[in-house]
Parts: structure tokens; sequence; C-alpha cells
């Protein structure tokens, strides 16, 4: 009977996992959620200001043998990352475009300092959905880091955003593909969020991360030829 309670809990918490709300209850993405972006920026203005602050102040005290005081390092550039999401968006949203995506390719940047590459990949499914003006190359590059850093979340609604991240970069490439074709995965819908992933959605992922592997080996072949130089 212990066995049977022990695994039933463990659904139920494998389910609450699944469905959980991943936004952070911070301040700042109430007032987000709420409309009030620039009371939003405002405040997570301040909060990556004194994140910062505090970081500068305690950075110094920190031992290269210190497990425990590294790990607190880690937890304060999480919160710093979180919060410069937060202020990506909402620069975002103020039209201050080229300050959000400085301020959210800093958030990647911390988040992988902290050694997590999940808020990393948050940072750049942001990218993708809160700024238009990415040209293709970064569109790939966040996808990238997006798919990569968020692959082992086991989060339905990050899925399916970065499912719609997808769907956006490649929208990006639809001149280059036939219109019939574009249209069905721009359009594509699966019929409920329990069903799994429908064939026409696994086949955009595949096309897309066939688009960042032709990216990967055009750099490698750009670089390669250095025979030319002998």
């Amino acid at each position: 009977m212990a066995e049977i309670d022990e695994f039933l809990q463990k659904v139920l918490a494998d389910q609450r996992e699944w469905d959980a709300d991943p936004t952070p209850q911070t301040p700042a993405y109430a007032l987000l959620a709420a409309g009030r972006v620039k009371e939003a920026e405002t405040l997570a203005h301040k909060v990556v200001s004194d994140l910062e602050q505090d970081d500068a102040a305690t950075s110094e005290n920190i031992g290269f043998n210190n497990q425990n005081s590294l790990a607190e390092n880690n937890a304060r550039l999480n919160h710093l990352a979180d919060a410069l999401i937060a202020h990506g968006i909402a620069l975002a949203r103020l039209k201050k475009l080229e300050a959000a995506q400085a301020t959210l390719e800093r958030a990647i940047a911390v988040a992988l300092e902290a050694g997590a590459p999940d808020k990393a990949g948050l940072g750049a499914l942001t990218m993708i959905e809160e700024l238009e003006q990415l040209s293709r190359e970064s569109l790939l590059s966040a996808y990238e880091q997006a798919s990569v850093g968020m692959a082992k979340m086991r989060n339905r609604k990050l899925q399916w955003r970065v499912i719609g991240a997808a769907k956006k970069v490649m929208a990006s490439f639809r001149s280059e593909m036939n219109s019939d074709r574009a249209l069905e995965i721009l359009l594509a819908r699966p019929a409920s969020l329990q069903e799994p992933i429908l064939p026409s959605e696994g086949t955009l992922i595949v096309e897309l991360n066939h688009r960042v592997l032709f990216k990967r080996r055009t750099e490698v072949h750009r670089r390669s030829p250095k025979s030319d130089l002998r």
C-alpha cells in the first residue's frame, strides 16, 4: 500500500511539474501581466541594479574552494538573469528594441555563468518572442540556444512556447520554401495539449534543426580553407 501511495504521489508531482506556470512570481512579471509596462521596466531596472551591487559586494569574498559561497553566487546570478529577462521584456514592449536585445543577451550570458542552461534557453526564447527586428541569423542562433538549453525542461507551456518560436523562425525562411509547405507548417495546430506533437510539428523542428546544422557547417567551411594561405 505504501508503494502505491508513493507511486501516486510521484505521478501527481510529475503532473504538477508539467502543468505549472513557468512565469517567475515576481512583482515585475505581475506588472507585465497587468499591462503596466512602464512600471515594470522601472521596477525591473531597480532590481537589476540592486542585484548587481549585491553581486559586486559579495563576489570579492568568494573563495575558490568554498562550495557554499559558489552555490550562493550562482543563486544570485540566477536571480539576476530572471530580473534581466523581465527588464528585457519591458524594454521590448516599450519599443526600446536595441536596449532590450542587449539586456536579453546579457541575461543569457549571466545564466550560463551561473551554470543554468535552462535559464539561458529561456532568455533566448524570450528574444525570439519579444523582438521583431532580429535577423534570420540571430533568430537561428537564439532558437539553437533555446532548444538546447530547454531540452530537459519538463513543462508543457514552455514546450509549446518553443514550438511557437520555431514557427516564427521558420516564417523568416518562408520565401525560400514552397508556399503550401510553409502554410502547412505555420497553421498546424495540435487538437489538444494532452496529445503528442503531430507529424507536421515534428517535421517543423526537424527542418529547423537542419537549418541550424547547415549554418554550423557553412561556418566551418568558411574557416577551413587554410591551405590557400600556405
